[in-house]
C-alpha cells in the first residue's frame, strides 16, 4: 500500500471496511466466451478523512478492456446529460477537462469550439464525429504532472 494515500490529506492511515472476495473484474455483457479474471475487492477507509477508497485498484487495461456504453441508455442518463450539459454550458471556455464522460455525452453536444481552447477527454473508447484538433483524447490514466507538462509543450 505505498501508494494509497487519502487525497484529502495525504494520510496513509486506512483501516480495511470490508472486502468481497472472487470478485469480477469486468461487469457487462459479450457476444464470445471469454475466461474472466476475478479478485478480491477491498473497501478501506481513512481514519483522517473519512475518505473511502479501494485498494489495490484494478488497472484500467482491464477494468475496461471493453467500453460498456455507461450512461448511455435510458431516458435518466439522456435527461442527466442534458442537464449537466446546460448547467455548465456557460462555463466553457478556455481548457475543458472531461473525465468519466457517459460516452462522450458533453462533447457530442458542444456545437462551437470558438471560446475553447482545448478539450481533454479521458476516455480510451472516444471516437469523434468529425475531426478537430482542440479535442485531445488521453488514453491514460492521469494525475496533475499531465496538465504541468502540457502547459510548458
Amino acid at each position: 500500500m505505498n501508494k494509497f494515500f487519502c487525497p484529502i490529506s495525504n494520510s496513509k492511515k486506512f483501516k480495511k471496511l470490508f472486502s468481497i472476495k472472487k470478485f469480477p473484474i469486468f461487469m457487462g455483457v459479450t457476444k464470445t466466451k471469454k475466461k474472466f479474471k476475478f479478485q478480491t475487492l477491498n473497501w478501506w477507509i481513512n481514519t483522517k478523512t473519512g475518505n473511502v477508497q479501494i485498494n489495490p485498484k484494478i488497472p484500467l487495461n482491464q477494468l475496461y478492456f471493453k467500453s460498456h456504453g455507461s450512461g448511455t441508455t435510458g431516458k435518466v442518463w439522456s435527461d442527466h446529460h442534458n442537464l449537466f450539459y446546460n448547467l455548465t454550458k456557460p462555463f466553457m471556455k478556455g481548457n475543458i477537462c472531461e473525465i468519466g464522460g457517459g460516452n462522450n455525452s458533453v462533447l457530442n453536444k458542444i456545437s462551437s469550439f470558438l471560446k475553447i481552447e482545448a478539450f481533454y477527454s479521458f476516455d480510451k473508447n472516444l471516437k469523434l464525429k468529425k475531426e478537430n484538433k482542440k479535442i485531445i483524447k488521453v488514453n491514460k490514466f492521469f494525475n496533475l504532472d499531465y496538465f504541468k507538462k502540457k502547459k510548458k509543450s
